[in-house]
């Protein structure tokens, strides 16, 4: 990928994780990364365009397939819950603009179609590590169970910046999945 137009995009994530969608402008993108309008119109057809691409590099971002193997469920499970507080404290503009992106889709089909792509790409892949401590039927349970569980407690870490109550919590949570 051209290196302006990624440049371009990933201040576009962190303009979103910073002042939210409505905050999204040519001007504002201008603004912030000292380049023209006719640059940001080269690279992209439109505003729409540009926020497409910037969600779909995010995506790629925040869900790397990572090919580790964990000796027991429960260390696989204290290690997603630990990832996820790592990104939600080291990540934190891409995780808030994950989130716009979530909201976003509930009014724009096409985020929702590759968003619902995406997650559903990820809890496979999750599905696919927790299938070796668990049955099939209960890994895509599981992984569903998690997948929703971790968003929802990234939602609240970004709002109450407590990383003590996310690992109770997500402790909490994982021990009774193996019980």
């Amino acid at each position: 990928m051209h290196t302006t137009k990624l440049k371009i995009l990933n201040h576009t994530i962190q303009l979103i994780g910073e002042e939210g969608l409505s905050g999204l402008s040519a001007g504002n993108l201008v603004k912030q990364i000292g380049i023209s309008k006719s640059t940001i119109f080269h690279h992209f057809e439109s505003i729409d365009q540009l926020l497409i691409e910037s969600f779909d590099l995010l995506i790629e971002q925040l869900f790397i397939q990572q090919d580790v193997k964990y000796p027991s469920s429960q260390e696989y499970l204290d290690a997603l819950g630990e990832q996820t507080l790592y990104a939600c404290e080291h990540y934190n503009k891409f995780i808030t603009a994950y989130f716009m992106f979530f909201t976003k889709s509930i009014f724009n089909n096409d985020i929702k179609q590759k968003l619902k792509r995406s997650i559903n790409k990820f809890k496979c892949n999750m599905k696919n590590d927790l299938s070796a401590y668990f049955s099939k039927e209960e890994a895509e349970d599981y992984a569903e169970l998690i997948f929703t569980s971790l968003d929802g407690m990234a939602i609240h870490f970004l709002i109450f910046k407590n990383n003590q109550k996310f690992m109770k919590s997500w402790k909490l949570l994982s021990n009774k999945l193996i019980t």
